[in-house]
């Protein structure tokens, strides 16, 4: 988020700071603006909130931390004021002392410690970290004293008062940590709930009120678009719910006729529900490109979501693992630019925590990279997570709002969740878990996953297909990595991305001489007439670690059914490349197994030839 400090009097663009805002995790809306004349936005005389009510149809609950929902928001109003939700979705709850009388009510108190502190028009807003309990807000704790929980917001600097003065930061939260609330606000906030619970007459419309209350209702729904009908269903419920005692539902139907058919008067603004539901071309290709921003170039982009797949063994816990390590230090990955550190959370529940701490300590000895540092790694290991469950949902909400990673990395898919991976609808509600959370905390997301067996895989032209389940995974994924393997801790990844193009390349696990392990990247050799010898090169490098290979063993390699593998098999015979032999299995058929042709077999096969003739 850009710094505003007290000494930084100018103003800064409202997009960069919503954008700011939004990747601390809070939710951000766009409110009206306080114009040249210190009149509204909205064009309503009579408006007596100035500068502080939201643009949105539906105000605070169309709050998000969505980067591209925001842009939009803004390039339609590029002056409008900021408005932050506040609650547990964003983590924040504010004080907001209001002028004098706030002032001296605030002096009674304990001092505040340390916490983020921005200047408003008549006061100071105080921000606090959302505790564990659920809060509410608040109006007129004490004279001057209100505070917004769940359901509210407040104006960010730098947004414009009405007063003239633009909101700033006095603390800014680059500098100053969420504070947890005060323990005397907390009470009072107790002794304030507990008083509403009692009364029980928060919302209710006594005698006296129910015809003009209800009118006033109609009427602000006829202003925001709906039809009669909607209207006085509302009324209905209102006055079931509300009313003490109903009116008779004759008199409600005849306040919800008359609201509808009321004259407007001449400084009337109707809300039309769905007005700005499309746009000119011309605005969309009137706007500058936004550049990607990467996480690592050219593979992965912030904020988006993919898969490290392979079949089982191959090394993708060794990849997703060193990615982990690359982000949280800012070096290299696989010899792929990582322009600056960034958080990273990484959940593993596969693997032991022995085998994870031995491959983290040999990466870090095999790069020679500095060590890591608590503030950008974080990690979670066999806790038996799971993201189709409540509580572990909410706990990974919860450690992503306290943390803000900006990547978490899954290993591996199938132990995270409880559903069928082949059910459609159980996982497109596992993959909504994750766009939910992201919206929540903008942030990427890779997960680990096995591929389906070689054998049920058929002819599927590209790799994101072959991962294990619903076709669902597949199109879900922005950028993936797929891994084949090519020998003894050797793989070659294809990259498939939404944002760029990155040719495969290939990999090996190495064991430096130090004792750690290093992952050497290198390109893969340009075949010389076309995918046949590139599948021949794919085989040929097997041949480097096992003596004999299957059609299955084939089949996996080139990523091809198997009665396609023995097709090239055979091809490769008759060319001299390999040879073929039944092993005896002690069935009635035996197994084929096929052997490389080295240059000894054809000096042997030309002696063998010459004695014949």
């Amino acid at each position: 988020m850009q710094n505003i400090s007290p000494n930084n009097s100018g103003y800064n663009a409202p997009l960069d700071d919503a954008i700011g805002y939004a990747r601390r995790g809070w939710r951000v809306l766009p409110l009206h603006t306080v114009r040249d004349d210190d009149t509204c936005s909205c064009r309503n005389s009579d408006c007596n909130s100035p500068g502080k009510h939201p643009r949105t149809k539906h105000g605070v609950n169309d709050a998000s931390t969505d980067l591209g929902v925001i842009r939009e928001w803004w390039r339609r109003w590029p002056n409008a004021n900021i408005g932050v939700a506040t609650g547990r979705e964003s983590g924040v709850v504010v004080l907001d002392r209001d002028g004098p009388e706030g002032k001296a009510s605030l002096a009674e108190f304990a001092p505040i410690e340390p916490t983020p502190v921005s200047q408003t028009g008549r006061g100071r807003h105080y921000w606090f970290r959302y505790p564990t309990t659920p809060l509410r807000s608040a109006t007129r704790l004490r004279p001057g004293i209100d505070v917004k929980a769940a359901g509210g917001f407040v104006v960010a600097p730098p947004s414009r008062h009405a007063t003239g003065k633009r909101y700033r930061w006095i603390s800014s939260p680059d500098h100053v940590e969420l504070a947890g609330p005060p323990r005397w606000l907390l009470q009072l906030l107790s002794d304030d709930q507990a008083q509403r619970a009692a009364c029980n007459t928060i919302d209710k419309i006594i005698a006296g009120e129910r015809n003009k209350t209800l009118f006033r209702r109609a009427r602000s729904l006829h202003a925001k678009g709906f039809s009669p009908e909607a209207i006085t269903a509302a009324l209905r419920a209102d006055n079931q719910e509300r009313c003490e005692p109903p009116l008779p539902e004759s008199e409600v139907e005849d306040i919800a006729r008359k609201a509808a058919t009321q004259p407007d008067r001449s400084d009337f603004r109707r809300t039309e529900p769905h007005e700005d539901f499309s746009e000119p071309v011309s605005t969309l290709l009137g706007e500058p490109d936004t550049p990607i921003e990467w996480l690592v170039e050219p593979l992965l982009a912030t904020e988006n979501r993919g898969f490290i797949g392979a079949e089982p063994k191959v090394g993708k816990s060794w990849l997703g693992l060193e990615l982990g390590r690359c982000l949280a230090s800012g070096a290299e990955f696989l010899g792929f630019s990582v322009p600056k550190k960034r958080r990273v959370l990484y959940i593993q529940e596969e693997d032991s925590r022995r085998r994870v701490l031995r491959r983290l300590r040999q990466l870090i000895q095999g790069s020679g990279d500095p060590d890591l540092e608590d503030d950008y790694l974080r990690v979670a290991i066999r806790k038996g997570f799971k993201i189709d469950q409540d509580k572990w949902r909410e706990g990974l909400r919860n450690e992503i709002q306290r943390f803000r990673p900006e990547i978490v990395i899954f290993d591996v898919f199938n132990e995270i969740h409880t559903s069928d991976e082949q059910s459609q609808e159980k996982i497109s509600a596992i993959l909504c878990h994750f766009s939910d959370l992201r919206r929540v905390h903008p942030c990427a997301f890779i997960i680990l996953h096995h591929f389906r067996k070689a054998d049920l895989r058929g002819t599927r032209a590209r790799s994101g297909q072959n991962l294990r389940g619903s076709s669902a995974l597949h199109a879900w994924a922005e950028n993936s990595l797929y891994l084949t393997w090519t020998g003894a801790r050797c793989f070659d990844v294809e990259v498939e991305s939404k944002d760029a193009d990155c040719p495969p390349f290939a990999v090996e696990i190495k064991d430096t001489e130090n004792g750690g392990v290093l992952l050497d990247a290198h390109p893969i050799a340009p075949s010389g007439s076309g995918k046949g010898e590139r599948e021949w090169a794919l085989v040929s490098a097997v041949f480097s670690t096992k003596k004999t290979i299957t059609t299955l063993d084939a089949a996996r390699v080139i990523k091809r059914d198997k009665k396609t593998a023995g097709k090239r098999l055979r091809k490769w015979v008759e060319q001299g490349r390999i040879s073929e032999e039944l092993l005896s299995t002690g069935g009635p058929n035996g197994t084929l197994v096929y052997r490389l042709v080295t240059k000894e077999d054809e000096h042997q096969d030309a002696k063998v030839g010459n004695v014949r003739t």
